[in-house]
């Protein structure tokens, strides 16, 4: 149901970037300047001296494992929780990059003087996609459209991104898929992501109601 040639033009193209540490360095450079007002996320800096194409060094700041805060109070908790959120989607909103790697092992925890967690330091620059800016706005009309049910701006959104003859039926299926993805952000109150659900199965459902429409 699906044409998946694209997919491999991206992963291609991003594992060759993933090889190229000049670009890393200067990705780890972009975001220290996206970031450089923020004090609840770090970024390391390049020793330029030292580093080459095909070896990066950057500059040793402290941190905690993420994992070490699970018992830690909600207030610690949601300052890790919140600046990893701004770390992944503010680049992205307001610059058009973003960092495709968010694992556990790319943060550690950025402690204030009391030794409470205060915010993150972003680690690993070598898979950091760069979009249009027309892109960006597709994601931003599809997340208003979908909050106001402005069907309009959902249309608009998907052209942006490329789908030619979308029918209302067609349109009906992405929405299933974008309703799930964008679920978080829409649904304003406390909630755990996978809710009701084992988070191995998180997503199987709506994945394979949209592929069987699809093929349909």
């Amino acid at each position: 149901a699906i044409d998946t040639s694209e997919m491999a033009d991206e992963i291609g193209a991003r594992l060759r970037e993933e090889l190229d540490y000049e670009l890393e360095a200067r990705h780890m450079r972009l975001y220290g300047a996206i970031f450089a007002n923020d004090p609840s996320i770090r970024i390391p800096e390049t020793i330029s001296e030292l580093s080459t194409k095909r070896l990066l060094t950057m500059s040793w700041i402290e941190g905690r494992r993420v994992t070490d805060y699970t018992q830690h109070a909600e207030a610690e908790r949601n300052a890790i929780a919140t600046a990893m959120f701004r770390a992944w989607w503010f680049p992205f909103s307001h610059f058009g990059v973003i960092h495709g790697d968010p694992h556990l092992g790319n943060y550690t925890v950025l402690e204030n003087e009391a030794g409470e967690a205060s915010g993150l330091n972003l680690l690993d620059y070598g898979c950091i996609r760069t979009f249009a800016p027309q892109f960006v706005g597709g994601v931003v009309d599809l997340y208003k459209g979908l909050l106001t049910n402005d069907r309009a701006r959902v249309v608009h959104a998907y052209e942006t991104w490329g789908f030619a003859g979308l029918t209302n039926e067609l349109i009906d299926v992405l929405n299933i898929w974008a309703r799930f993805i964008y679920g978080p952000l829409l649904d304003d109150r406390v909630r755990a992501i996978a809710e009701d659900v084992n988070p191995g199965e998180y997503g199987r459902k709506e994945a394979f109601t949209v592929h069987k429409a699809l093929k349909e």
